[in-house]
C-alpha cells in the first residue's frame, strides 16, 4: 500500500485512540479520497478495509469471525492442501510404522473437510498394509449456523474402516473437557493432533493455551501438527499491530493476478484485518504469531520440533496445485525449508508455516480396549449434541449482542463530518448481509445508497442510487462478476428493482427473466442478472436513523430455480423477519409495507417462528384469569389502570409484572401520566418568579456502549424550598458529538418554555473531555437567550478536577502503557505468574494484592493501577532479572517520574474522595488546589513544573468563570457574607496580590446587584429602591469604609443601599447545617432586591453529581431494555411524582 495511505491510517488510529473522532473523521475522508486515486483495485480495497476496521474500533462494532464458514474450500486453498500434505508426511515419517494397526486423528481445523483426510488415509493404507482402522475426531468451533458442513461430511464416501466423530466446542474449557476424555487405548494405536489455523485463537483467553497444551501432553499424542499463518500480529499495542499489518498484507496486492475466486480471498483479508485492528481482549481472536514465537511458546510448554524433509514435500504440493490451478497461478507459490519447518510463500512473501512437534517427556501408556474408546466417544457425542443445542440457544444471545452493537450508532448533526457514520453503517450492513445470506443460503446481497444531500438527483429531480461495494456480500462465487458489472449502473428512482424499492419501500421480482423493458430500460440488464438461471429477487429500503438520513436499498438475489410463488414468498418472509430483528435500532424500515408483503406468505418453519411464538405466549400470559371478571365489572377500569401505572412509575417496577393488562396498555398509561405531570410542571415554571440553574450531565457506561444525557433543573420555589426536577433523560448511544448535544439542549429549553429563565448551566461529562466541554460552552453561550446579559456556563468542579488528573496522566502516558504491559505479561501465563510470585516473595510483598489493570475511560481505576504498581517496583525489577522474556519493565528513571507525578495526583484524589458539600468546604478545596499548583511550579523536576503550568492554566479558566456565581452565592449566605471571600482570595492569591482580585470580585458583585435593582425598578418598586440604583455606582467607597470597621453600624448608609446595609450587619450565628433559605424567607421583605438574588444564586449546586448519586443510574440500567422514550418517561415520572414536601439536600448546593 502507498506510504501516504499507511501514514494517514496510523495517524487516524491515534486520533481514535485519543477519542478525537472529529479529527479521525476528517482523516478518513482524506484516506477515501487518496485511495480512490490508486490504480490498483486491491490497494484501494486494502485501504478501505483498514479504514473500516478503525471505524469498527471507534464504534465498538465487533466484526464476526475472520474465517467465515463457507461451503467453498477455495478460500483456504492452497492453505488446505499445504496443511494436508504436512499432516501426510508427518504421520508417514514420524508416527506410523509397520506395527501400527490403528490411527486416531484429532483435528482442530477451523473448518473440517473430510475429503482431505479421506484421500490421505487411502495413501497411508496403501503404504502401510497393517493399518486396520482409522478414527477421526473433529473438534471444531460452533457450527450451528452452518449445519450443511456436518451434513456434507456425514454422507461423504469414506475409505474402508474409517469412522468419523464430529464434536463442537464453543470455548477453551470445552476443548479441555474433550481432551480429558480421550485416551490412547492400545499400544499399536497412533494418536495425531492436528491444528490448522486455530491454535492462535487460544491466546485470546488467559491461560487457555497452557491448559490445552497440557491436556495434549497428558493424552500422550505421538505428534502434533501445527499450520498457522506466518506473521506477527499479536502485539498489545495497536500502533505496532498496524505497522506489522502494513508489512504483512502486501501480498494482498497480488490478488489482481489471481483468477480463481478472488472474492473469497478478499473476504478472508477483510475479516482478519477487522479482528486484528478493531478488537481487544477476548474478542481479538486473530492473535497470529511467527514461527519463532510459537517455537519459544511450545518449548516452554514441553514440546520440541521435529525436522521435515523438504524435497518430496515441495514436489507433492506442486503436483496437487497443478491439478486445480493453471500453471501461472501455481508459479506464484513456493516452499521454503527453514529450521526444520516449512514456510508457504506467495510471490516470495511468507503466508503460512507448518511444523511438527513431539512431547519432550511423553507420559507412560495406560492400556485399555478400542471398544471402550468408541463407547467413550459415543458418550461424548451425546454430550456434544447437547452442547450444540446450547449453541443454538445462544444464537439469540448473539443476536442481542449484534443489536446492542447496532444501537451504539448515535446521531451527528448534519451530513458534514459523517465519514465515520457512513463507514460504520456500511460495515454493520455487511455484517447483517453476511448473516442473512449464510442463514438463508442466499447467493448474493447488494447495497445501494441514495445520499441525503444536494446534487444527488438528476436533471429530472429524481434521486440517484449508487452501489456501496463495501456492503455487498457474495455467497456464491459464480455471482462475483455481477457486482462489478452492476456497479457501473447508476439507477435512478423508479428504475430497476432497487429503484422501485426506493419509491415503494419494498419491491419483489418473482422472475427476473420477465423484466418489463419499460421499467428496466437497459439492454444488458437481463444478461447481467443471468436470466437463464431464472433467479428471483427483491429489494427493501432502509432509512438511516442518524441525521444524514441516507436511504439504503438492500437487494437480495434468491437461490436459482425458485419458481413457486409460495416458496419465494416464504423465503422473503424469513429474510424480512431477520431484517426486522437486526436493523430496527439503526435503520427505519417501511414496516407497513413489510407486513403487507408478509400477508401472502405461507406458514414459517418452527425455528424461524420461535421468537414470534414466545411473544404470543407472553401476550397470552397477560390475559386476565376468570376470577377477575366480576372485579373488573364493578371498578373504574381507567382509574384502576392509571393507579397501577402510577405505582409502577414511583416504585420502579418492571412493566411486565402486571398480568391484568397487556404491556402496551401499561406503557400507554405511563405515557399519559407523564404528559399530565409535564403540563403541570410547565404551568408551574411559567408562574415561577425566579431564575433556574440547569445541570447537563453526560456519562458513559464502562463498556462505552451507552451514553446518557440528563437535564436537571434546580430552583427555589415561592415557599423558599430548594427543588430539583429532571427535565429530560436521553440515551445518545455512544456516537455523539457536541452538535448533537446542543440540539438536544435547545429542544429541551423549547419543550419546557424556559429559554428566558435559565441563568446558570453546569456541565459534567464522564469520562471527562475538555474539548467537548469547550465546544458546548461556545454553542450555548452564543445562542441561548440570556436575561441578564451574562449566562454562567461552566464545567462542574468534579469535572475540572478530573481534567487536571488527566493532564497528570498524559505526562506519564508512556510509563502507564509499560505498566499495563507488565501486568498483562505477569497474568499472561502460569509460568510468568509463578516467576512474579518468586519476585514478590523476594521483596517481602506477600500480603499485597496484584496490581489491577485499569479501565482507560475511568481515571480512578488508572490511579489505583498506578498506586498499586508503584508498590511492586522491586518485584518487577527482580522479575526482569529472572525472566529474559520480560522486556517491558519501565526504567528506573521512568519509575521515578511516575512516582513524582503520582505524589501530585494524590492530592486530587483526596479532593474527590472528600468532595466539598458546603460553601466553606468548596472554597477551602479551591484554596488547596491553588496551593498545590503553586508548590509544583517550584518543583525540581521539569516535567512536574510543565504539568503544573498546564493544570494552572486550565484551572484559572474555570475559576474566572465560576468564582463570580459561586462567590455571590457564598456572600448571600448570611453566616459568611464577605468574610469567606476575603479569606479565600487571600489564601489563593497571597497577602500581596489578593486585593486586586478581591476588588474585581466586589466590582462584579456591585454590577450584578445593579442589574437586579434595575429590573426591580422596571417592575415599579418604591422610590427608595430607585435611590439604591443611583447611589450604588459609588458604593465601593462605602465598602472601603466598611472594611475599616466591618461591623460598626452606619445608619445613614444602611438607609440608602440594600447591599451595603446587608454587608454592614454582622454575620448571623447559623451553624453549619443552619437553614439559610429559612433566614431569607424571614428577611426577604427587608432586602427585596437581595432576596431575589438569593433565590437565583442559592439554587446553584456544588456539583452535578446529584442525579448520579441518586437512583437515576440504577433506573437507567433497569430500564435499558425498553424503548428510549419509555425509559425517559419512567425516569422523569418517578422524579416528578415524588412527594411535594420532599426537599433537596442543601448540603449539595452552594
Amino acid at each position: 500500500m502507498a506510504s501516504p495511505l499507511s501514514c494517514m491510517l496510523m495517524v487516524c488510529a491515534k486520533a481514535i485512540e485519543g477519542d478525537r473522532l472529529d479529527v479521525a473523521d476528517s482523516l478518513l475522508a482524506e484516506i477515501q479520497s487518496l485511495a480512490s486515486k490508486e490504480e490498483s483495485i486491491w490497494t484501494r480495497k486494502f485501504a478501505e478495509y483498514f479504514a473500516e476496521a478503525l471505524v469498527r474500533r471507534a464504534y465498538r462494532i465487533r466484526p464476526p469471525c475472520a474465517f467465515p464458514l463457507l461451503p467453498a474450500a477455495s478460500i483456504y486453498e492452497p492453505f488446505c492442501k499445504f496443511a494436508g500434505i504436512t499432516s501426510k508426511y508427518a504421520i508417514a515419517d514420524h508416527a506410523l510404522n509397520s506395527g501400527n494397526k490403528r490411527l486416531h486423528i484429532i483435528d482442530f481445523s477451523i473448518i473440517f473437510y473430510f475429503w482431505l483426510w479421506n484421500s490421505l488415509i487411502k495413501e497411508l493404507k496403501e503404504q502401510y498394509g497393517g493399518l486396520q482402522s482409522v478414527l477421526i475426531t473433529s473438534i471444531a468451533p460452533k457450527l450451528s449456523k452452518h449445519a450443511y458442513h456436518l451434513r456434507r461430511n456425514g454422507v461423504w464416501p469414506t475409505a474402508g474402516n474409517v469412522e468419523l466423530r464430529q464434536l463442537t466446542c464453543n470455548s477453551p474449557d470445552d476443548i479441555v473437557n474433550c481432551l480429558s476424555k480421550l485416551r490412547r487405548k492400545s499400544k499399536d494405536e497412533i494418536v495425531v493432533v492436528s491444528w490448522n489455523f486455530t491454535l492462535h485463537k487460544l491466546l485470546a483467553q488467559d491461560g487457555a493455551m497452557e491448559q490445552v497444551l497440557s491436556k495434549v501432553k497428558d493424552l500422550g499424542a505421538d505428534i502434533m501438527v501445527i499450520v498457522e499463518q506466518e506473521a506477527n500480529l499479536n502485539s498489545p499495542d495497536l500502533s505496532e499491530r498496524l505497522e506489522q499489518s502494513f508489512q504483512c498484507y502486501p501480498v494482498f496486492e497480488s490478488l489482481e493476478k489471481m483468477c480463481k475466486f478472488p472474492v473469497l480471498w478478499e473476504m478472508y483479508f477483510r475479516r482478519q484485518i477487522g479482528n486484528v485492528v478493531a478488537c481487544e481482549g477476548v474478542d481479538r481472536v486473530e492473535r497470529i504469531e511467527s514461527f519463532a514465537q510459537w517455537q519459544n511458546r511450545l518449548s516452554r510448554a514441553g514440546f520440541y520440533p521435529v525436522p521435515q524433509k523438504a524435497d518430496e514435500f515441495k514436489e507433492d504440493l506442486q503436483k496437487c496445485l497443478k491439478e486445480d490451478y493453471p500453471p501461472y497461478y501455481v508459479e506464484e507459490f513456493g516452499i521454503e525449508e527453514k529450521e526444520g519447518h516449512f514456510v508457504l510463500l506467495r510471490h516470495g512473501f511468507p503466508v503460512a508455516a507448518a511444523s511438527v512437534w513431539k512431547v519432550t517427556d511423553p507420559p507412560q501408556f495406560s492400556g485399555g480396549h478400542w471398544k471402550n474408546m468408541l463407547t467413550g466417544l459415543c458418550t461424548m457425542q451425546d454430550t456434544v449434541d447437547d452442547s450444540e443445542g446450547m449453541a443454538s440457544s445462544s444464537e439469540s444471545e448473539d443476536d442481542e449482542e449484534n443489536n446492542s452493537l447496532v444501537s451504539i450508532m448515535a446521531h451527528r448533526k448534519s451530513t458534514q463530518g459523517s465519514s465515520m457514520n457512513r463507514i460504520a453503517a456500511s460495515a454493520k450492513l455487511y455484517d447483517i448481509l453476511e448473516y442473512i445470506c449464510d442463514l438463508h443460503e442466499l447467493p448474493l446481497a447488494v447495497t445501494r445508497i441514495s445520499y441525503y444531500q444536494d446534487g444527488n438527483t438528476n436533471s429530472k429531480g429524481k434521486r440517484i442510487l449508487c452501489i456501496d461495494d463495501s456492503a455487498c456480500y457474495v455467497n456464491d462465487c459464480n455471482m462475483d462478476g455481477f457486482v462489478d458489472e452492476y456497479a457501473r449502473l447508476r439507477l435512478e428512482e423508479g428504475q430497476g428493482i432497487a429503484g422501485k424499492a426506493l419509491q415503494s419501500n419494498i419491491h419483489i421480482q418473482h422472475d427476473i427473466s420477465v423484466l418489463d423493458p419499460a421499467e428496466f430500460p437497459w439492454d444488458d440488464y437481463g444478461i447481467i442478472w443471468d436470466i437463464r438461471i431464472c433467479h428471483a429477487a427483491f429489494a427493501i429500503r432502509l432509512t438511516s436513523n442518524h441525521p444524514c438520513k441516507d436511504d439504503y436499498v438492500l437487494e437480495f438475489v434468491l437461490p436459482r430455480f425458485m419458481k413457486e410463488t409460495s416458496e419465494v414468498e416464504l423465503l422473503i418472509n424469513k429474510v424480512l423477519l431477520t431484517l426486522q430483528r437486526k436493523c430496527l435500532k439503526l435503520w427505519k424500515l417501511g414496516v407497513r409495507d413489510i407486513n403487507e408483503a408478509r400477508l401472502n406468505a405461507t406458514s414459517i418453519e418452527a425455528e424461524e417462528t420461535r421468537e414470534l411464538l414466545e411473544q404470543d405466549v407472553q401476550e397470552q400470559s397477560a390475559i386476565p384469569a376468570p376470577v377477575w371478571d366480576n372485579f373488573v365489572k364493578h371498578t373504574d377500569q381507567e382509574r384502576s389502570r392509571l393507579n397501577i401505572a402510577t405505582m409502577m412509575i414511583k416504585h420502579g417496577y418492571p412493566l411486565t409484572m402486571v398480568q391484568l393488562y397487556s404491556k402496551d396498555v401499561v406503557e400507554a398509561d405511563v405515557l399519559a401520566i407523564c404528559r399530565q405531570e409535564k403540563e403541570k410542571l410547565i404551568n408551574f415554571f411559567d408562574k415561577l418568579s425566579c431564575l433556574l440553574s440547569l445541570t447537563l450531565e453526560l456519562w458513559s457506561s464502562n463498556d462505552k456502549m451507552m451514553t446518557y444525557c440528563c437535564f436537571t433543573v434546580h430552583f427555589i420555589d415561592d415557599g423558599w424550598q430548594l427543588k430539583k426536577k429532571i427535565l429530560a433523560f436521553r440515551n445518545l448511544r455512544y456516537n455523539y458529538d457536541m452538535g448533537t448535544v446542543h440540539e438536544v439542549f435547545k429542544s429541551v429549553l423549547a419543550e419546557w418554555s424556559i429559554n428566558k429563565n435559565v441563568r446558570f448551566i453546569f456541565l459534567d461529562i464522564t469520562p471527562p473531555n475538555d474539548h467537548m466541554i469547550g465546544e458546548l460552552r461556545s454553542k450555548v453561550s452564543d445562542q441561548a437567550p440570556r436575561l441578564h446579559e451574562h449566562l454562567f456556563c461552566v464545567p462542574s468542579y468534579a469535572h475540572i478536577l478530573s481534567l487536571l488528573v488527566q493532564d497528570g496522566f498524559s505526562e506519564i502516558r508512556s510509563v502507564l502503557y509499560k505498566i499495563r504491559e507488565c501486568i498483562e505479561y505477569v497474568k499472561g501465563s502460569s509460568l510468568s505468574r509463578q516467576r512474579f510470585q518468586e519476585a514478590i516473595n523476594n521483596g517481602s510483598l506477600q500480603d499485597r494484592e496484584m496490581p489491577p489493570l485499569d479501565v482507560p475511560a475511568r481515571w480512578d481505576t488508572t490511579f489505583l493501577m498506578l498506586e498499586s504498581s508503584l508498590e511492586f517496583i522491586t518485584a518487577f525489577n527482580h522479575l526482569e532479572q529472572l525472566d529474559d522474556d520480560f522486556k517491558v519493565n519501565p526504567s528506573a528513571g521512568e519509575w521515578n517520574k511516575a512516582t513524582a507525578v503520582f505524589e501530585c495526583l494524590k492530592e486530587f484524589c483526596k479532593s474527590t474522595c472528600n468532595f466539598p458539600t458546603s460553601r466553606d468546604d468548596y472554597f477551602l478545596s479551591v484554596r488547596d488546589v491553588y496551593k498545590n499548583l503553586h508548590g509544583w511550579k517550584e518543583s525540581d523536576y521539569v516535567y512536574v513544573r510543565a504539568m503544573a503550568n498546564r493544570m494552572k492554566g486550565k484551572f484559572d479558566e474555570y475559576w474566572r468563570e465560576a468564582s463570580l456565581a459561586l462567590g455571590i452565592s457564598a456572600v448571600l449566605d448570611p453566616s459568611y457574607k464577605l468574610g469567606i471571600m476575603e479569606y479565600g482570595y487571600r489564601q489563593i492569591y497571597g497577602s500581596d496580590a489578593y486585593l486586586r482580585y478581591y476588588q474585581k470580585f466586589l466590582d462584579n458583585l456591585i454590577g450584578e446587584y445593579n442589574k437586579y435593582a434595575k429590573d426591580f425598578r422596571s417592575r415599579g418598586p418604591s422610590s427608595s429602591a430607585m435611590a439604591d440604583v443611583s447611589r450604588c455606582t459609588s458604593s465601593y467607597i462605602r465598602f472601603k469604609e466598611w472594611r475599616k470597621g466591618k461591623y460598626e453600624r452606619n445608619t445613614v448608609h444602611s438607609q440608602w443601599n440594600e447591599l451595603v446595609q446587608y454587608l454592614e450587619q454582622p454575620p448571623e450565628n447559623l451553624d453549619k447545617h443552619g437553614n439559610v433559605l429559612a433566614w431569607w424567607q424571614d428577611n426577604a421583605q427587608n432586602f427585596p432586591i437581595l432576596g431575589k438574588m438569593a433565590r437565583d444564586f442559592l439554587s446553584i449546586p456544588v456539583s452535578t453529581v446529584i442525579s448520579k448519586s441518586s437512583e437515576v443510574m440504577k433506573m437507567a440500567s433497569v430500564h435499558d431494555g425498553v424503548r428510549p422514550e419509555m425509559a425517559e418517561a419512567l425516569i422523569r415520572g418517578r422524579d416528578w411524582l415524588d412527594s411535594p414536601n420532599c426537599k433537596v439536600n442543601q448540603a449539595q448546593h452552594i
